[in-house]
């Protein structure tokens, strides 16, 4: 960065610095050119969160049944996903919805409330909307499965 600097480079530095998770920043004066020399050593973010979090295979977590209704939940949280815009997992993550899916019984809006990082915005949002269109699921199906 040299001394008649703008401010610039100082702002693409700063941008750098944020963006990653800098470990180690040395830095020199170098009098002949008249600037500063930074050595910044950061770690790759790629490789820090692929070795964080491995990818969620809900084949190999459920049960059979439990698969069932991940693969329900998931097709209704694509349609909310769809009609508000947003990606899938603001509604909920995989790993939410296998969470539900583990429930032997219907989820509730006191289930969904207990659930980490349901507040009262996405309860609001997004959660009454799932269970509505659970229950018009589970209507459909009972309407359908019975014998006239």
């Amino acid at each position: 960065m040299s001394l008649g600097d703008d401010g610039t480079q100082e702002a693409e530095l700063n941008r750098f610095l944020r963006r990653h998770n800098v470990v180690n920043v040395e830095r020199q004066f170098i009098e002949e050119s008249s600037m500063w020399v930074f050595l910044v050593c950061y770690e790759d973010d790629r490789q820090s969160k692929s070795s964080q979090r491995e990818r969620f295979n809900p084949a190999s977590e459920l049960t059979e049944g439990q698969l069932e209704r991940y693969k329900r939940y998931s097709d209704i949280r694509m349609q909310l996903a769809n009609k508000n815009k947003v990606p899938v997992y603001i509604i909920f993550t995989n790993r939410e919805l296998a969470e539900l899916a583990r429930l032997e019984e219907r989820p509730t809006e006191l289930m969904l409330r207990s659930m980490k990082g349901m507040g009262d915005v996405k309860m609001e949002k997004y959660g009454k909307d799932f269970l509505r269109l659970l229950n018009e699921e589970n209507d459909y199906d009972r309407q359908n499965s019975e014998v006239y």
